[in-house]
């Protein structure tokens, strides 16, 4: 399970996220966002930051160079778009490692169209950045196909649920940890994590248990076993020394053959 805390703009946080153990931090760029940094802000986190912490660069109204000067400048891992045209999506794939686009709730049919030129789709709601879920029933199989991100609303205390009912690659999280805007509570930051990886473990154990039952002859039934999910490829930003192919619901274990 990919863990993404968003809109990060302390260095303190961004520590406490990689010790909670997530996968990413958001640096916001968009202005008009109560959570944007500035260069030098987002440079003095990166900085502190862990190595294995994969750094995300949010833009959304920004032009193809604003874009591209930025990754350079800050050697960014990845880069998450907002209302990206053509054009953008493929200069950023040039300089980029890992690209994500973000798309608003009801955008599935846009989200297949697309997901062939992006590394991940990030859902959200409604409202992005405003902390507002959507109806997760609504996703349908898009993640069995794709490498999907769910945002929009969630906290430590509906995560779970989210990822038992969409069975996302992973999940974002901004406006539900945090004590006010751009400042996280850490200890949310924590159970947030603990909460989104509770359903991997309770999968895993299931899985060992039938697995188990199996080798000894018995005839549990099986059809509930698979996760459906596909990987097309693991994040390989530069920043990160050994991030392997993985199973979506544990970046610690290796995706089966």
């Amino acid at each position: 399970m990919f863990v993404k805390i968003c809109g990060v703009a302390r260095r303190e946080d961004a520590i406490a996220s990689a010790e909670a153990g997530a996968d990413a931090i958001g640096l916001n760029f968009i202005p008009e966002s109560s959570r944007r940094v500035s260069i030098e802000t987002a440079r003095t986190i990166l900085d502190q930051s862990p190595p294995s912490l994969m750094t995300v660069g949010v833009f959304r109204g920004h032009t193809i160079e604003q874009v591209v000067s930025t990754v350079d400048l800050l050697d960014l891992d990845a880069v998450q778009l907002h209302e990206a045209s053509p054009e953008l999506l493929e200069a950023v794939a040039a300089v980029a490692p890992f690209t994500i686009l973000a798309l608003e709730s009801g955008s599935h049919a846009s989200a297949s169209a697309v997901s062939s030129r992006v590394d991940a789709v990030l859902l959200d709601g409604p409202e992005p950045g405003s902390g507002t879920t959507f109806d997760w029933d609504t996703i349908g199989d898009l993640t069995a196909r794709d490498q999907v991100l769910l945002a929009g609303g969630l906290h430590p205390g509906n995560v779970a649920d989210a990822v038992r009912r969409a069975r996302p690659w992973g999940v974002d999280v901004a406006t539900g940890v945090e004590s006010s805007p751009g400042i996280k509570d850490q200890n949310a930051v924590a159970r947030f994590v603990d909460a989104a990886r509770s359903v991997v473990q309770s999968w895993y154990a299931m899985l060992t248990s039938r697995s188990i039952n199996a080798s000894l002859q018995t005839s549990p039934p099986t059809s509930d076993l698979r996760w459906p999910y596909s990987v097309k490829t693991a994040p390989p930003p530069s920043r990160i020394a050994s991030l392997r192919k993985t199973h979506p619901l544990s970046p610690s274990m290796t995706m089966p053959a």
